[in-house]
């Protein structure tokens, strides 16, 4: 059942005399459809032409928490879904000298999985994400993780039976892991034979 509630009156921009404003088809439309006193526990649903299927009718009408339903413009471009998001673990373990560097690499490597939206970055400054095994609290282990970025300064706390254990965890999953080292510290602390 349609009910009539509202109109507008459109104007073409040619004949629009001075002091109004002119406005477009689906921007009037679009006001109609905000400006109806609906009761935020009732669902709207505006049903439309495919003439009204077009993002200056769409999107103030959506944006206002009401919905649109119409047929598609025989115009209408589709876009694949994004891939899925990578998930990257960076370890950022330092012992002995705190370089100031290693903690703006972190940053700037999640801040550039952000921007890209490529990979979200989990943080750690230590090695119990290193493991297939369940954490305790449900924390994120190796299972939940495409890729170990290590920067660090000295070695990590991994037993010598553990990083064997470690690196064929991440050769049988497929994981990638690297390592990033500061220069400057590269040759004090051997940060090359960290692991």
């Amino acid at each position: 059942m349609a009910l009539f509630i509202s109109c507008a009156l459109y104007v073409q921009k040619s004949v629009c005399t001075a002091g109004r404003q002119f406005a477009t088809k689906l921007a009037l439309a679009a006001e109609v459809v905000e400006a109806l006193p609906i009761p935020p526990t009732i669902m709207m649903i505006a049903v439309c032409d495919g003439a009204y299927a077009r993002y200056g009718f769409v999107f103030p009408v959506v944006s206002s928490g009401r919905q649109v339903l119409s047929r598609l413009r025989s115009d209408t471009v589709f876009y694949d879904l994004p891939p899925a998001r990578k998930k990257l673990l960076i370890i950022g373990q330092e012992k002995g000298y705190r370089h100031e560097a290693v903690s703006h690499a972190m940053v700037t490597i999640e801040r550039l999985g952000k921007e890209t939206g490529l990979w979200d970055t989990v943080i750690r400054t230590d090695t119990e994400a290193l493991t297939r095994k369940k954490l305790e609290y449900n924390a994120p282990n190796l299972n939940d993780f495409d890729a170990v970025l290590f920067f660090t300064s000295g070695g990590l706390e991994m037993t010598r039976s553990r990083r064997p254990t470690f690196f064929r965890l991440c050769t049988t999953m497929g994981k990638a892991s690297s390592e990033c080292t500061a220069p400057a510290l590269h040759s004090r602390s051997g940060l090359s034979t960290a692991l």
